[in-house]
């Protein structure tokens, strides 16, 4: 039988979290863009379209898309976008990769801190513990959302940032030939990591508590003063309070798209929606079913409900035992307030509209894995142990990590396209209110794919079961479904409430489509009214002035009618250089 030296076992068990992870995620790249934060960020944004000057300033100065300030998830998305336009491949392999380099690098500081944390391990021991722990993080179904979703590059991003600027500090502290941090080069690489991940996206605004964390155990071993270290993480502190700072003034002041999960006064329900997601996201993770992006619980609960009572019972319960019994077991101690600390930014303190997110568990997941993998290594590093039971231990470890790998393939492709995504998420919802707004999702996805009967039918169902339709969309949409499959008379009831509802989005298409059923109709005049209106709005195409030309003509005005078919010709020829196409 061939034996492996135990010095290549961290690499082996490296290369296999790579490639499990790589595998695992592989049909990432069959996805497309979904009608869900994808349309928002990337397919209709224009920020990304170009990296010169004038738009690299803007990603440093927008933020009413996200709420949140990420000036280099913009930059990313630009670069993509240089290199692929609207692709989606291009998009998913950024995320996958970033992913599967994210899990590198957690084996990585999983590997020494199991070193540092059982002093005297075997290698052997300590890259088993490390690989079993980073592959329940990394091929685990709740981080099927983070990375499957292309917008969600900000938490792929951020995460790998902020994992390099820890492996950058346990470089720090285990090649420091100082007491002045100064004039460390990895001191420094650790900051300027953290700030990129913290522009990225403020996921880890609160990660400050894990380097204080690794401090714990590691200034004794480095004879480092404990002054020493709290002066070092004064650039870390300043960092994380300015960034702080602006993203609360963005959600005090927010604007555009997303306005509406406007800032909201701390109060008792948000205290226990607060507990809530500390429990949601501790038994979630063994309990890893029923996933949807789409999770209402909280939308929908009051505060003295029985999921939110038993949820404060239960983290107050944990907290007073696990603090009772700190110095018996100081690492739960300590995982436990990084469980705390880790998840405040997502607890939707602020927030008036919140819900529980598998993204959201993309940082906090790793706790989980320290806990997991700290507990193999006790077990399989204990000589006291049976052989047989852990033999037993790694079967089961390896086989939850198997089933966890079923769960979270074909959980990746529910993100496909907005349908599968939309018929997913229809089936976990028990509330038929939200169901409306991912058949209105639906309905634009099919116009897209030109299935106007299916579009026609999504749109039925929420116009039949609502009066919401503010903006007019999806009168608009399928007042366009109708015109396009030749059902005008339906096309110009709906196109008449669509404009009439002063629908922001391309009421171009609005004026132009209810001329051409104006016109099939044979109401010539009419149709040239709203003809000249989608040209003032902006339309320059051979096809407007070609059905401009028709109407005039129908109207009996034969002078107009040539000028138009003789523009359309010039735009169909090139010639008008001043043109815009739609």
């Amino acid at each position: 039988m061939l034996k492996i030296n135990k010095n290549f076992y961290p690499a082996i068990a490296c290369f296999s979290v790579v490639i499990i992870t790589f595998i695992t995620f592989l049909p990432t790249l069959g996805l497309d863009f979904v009608i869900w934060d994808d349309d928002i960020s990337i397919t209709t944004h224009k920020l990304i379209r170009s990296l010169d000057w004038a738009h690299i300033k803007k990603m440093f100065q927008k933020v009413s898309v996200l709420l949140k300030y990420a000036p280099f998830y913009w930059v990313s998305l630009g670069a993509t976008y240089k290199f692929y336009q609207l692709d989606p491949f291009g998009y998913h392999l950024h995320n996958m990769l970033l992913h599967t380099a994210s899990a590198a690098i957690l084996f990585s500081i999983l590997y020494q801190f199991f070193n540092i944390l059982f002093p005297g391990s075997d290698k052997k021991i300590s890259a088993t513990a490390a690989l079993i722990a980073t592959l329940f993080w990394s091929i685990h179904p709740l981080r099927v959302n983070a990375v499957s979703l292309a917008a969600n590059r900000t938490y792929c991003q951020a995460i790998f940032f902020i994992l390099l600027s820890l492996l950058s500090y346990f470089k720090f502290m285990n090649t420091r030939k100082s007491q002045k941090a100064c004039i460390e080069p990895y001191y420094w690489l650790t900051i300027i990591l953290f700030i990129i991940s913290l522009l990225s996206f403020p996921i880890g605004i609160t990660f400050l508590i894990v380097f204080i964390a690794f401090d714990y155990y590691m200034l004794q071993r480095n004879q480092v003063k404990l002054l020493t270290a709290a002066i070092e993480k004064i650039p870390i502190i300043l960092i994380t309070f300015a960034v702080f700072a602006i993203n609360v003034a963005v959600r005090i002041n927010p604007e555009g798209i997303r306005a509406e999960h406007q800032f909201s006064q701390l109060g008792f329900h948000q205290i226990m929606k607060a507990f809530y997601m500390w429990a949601f996201y501790i038994w979630k993770p063994l309990i890893p079913l029923k996933l949807t992006p789409l999770n209402p619980v909280l939308i929908e609960s009051a505060p003295t409900d029985p999921n939110m009572v038993i949820s404060a019972l239960l983290i107050i319960f944990l907290t007073i035992t696990i603090i009772i019994y700190r110095k018996r077991f100081p690492g739960l101690f300590i995982v436990w307030i990084i469980h705390l600390i880790i998840l405040t930014p997502v607890l939707g303190l602020t927030d008036k509209i919140h819900y529980p997110a598998e993204r959201y568990a993309y940082l906090q997941g790793i706790t989980w894995s320290l806990v997991i993998g700290a507990l193999v290594h006790l077990i399989y590093g204990n000589p006291n142990v049976k052989k047989i039971f852990k033999k037993t231990l790694l079967y089961i470890a390896f086989m939850t990590i198997a089933i966890l790998i079923s769960f979270t393939m074909p959980h990746i492709l529910i993100w496909k396209n907005t349908i599968t995504l939309g018929r997913h998420i229809i089936s976990e919802l028990d509330i038929d209110y939200y169901k409306l707004d991912i058949y209105h999702r639906m309905g634009v996805a099919y116009f897209q794919k030109g299935k106007l009967q299916e579009a026609i039918f999504c749109f039925n169902i929420v116009l039949n079961n609502t009066n919401e339709d503010k903006n007019g969309l999806d009168y608009l949409y399928r007042g366009m479904s109708y015109a396009i499959s030749n059902q005008p008379d339906k096309a110009i009831i709906d196109l008449l409430t669509a404009i009439e509802k002063h629908s922001d989005f391309a009421p171009v298409r609005a004026h132009f489509w209810l001329a051409d059923s104006l016109l099939k109709t044979g109401r010539p005049a009419e149709a040239v009214v709203y003809f000249k209106k989608a040209f003032d709005l902006g339309l320059r195409s051979p096809i407007l002035f070609k059905k401009m030309g028709r109407a005039y003509e129908k109207a009996g005005d034969t002078a107009n009618a040539v000028q138009a078919y003789k523009t359309a010709e010039m735009l169909a020829s090139g010639n008008d250089k001043k043109s815009k196409t739609e």
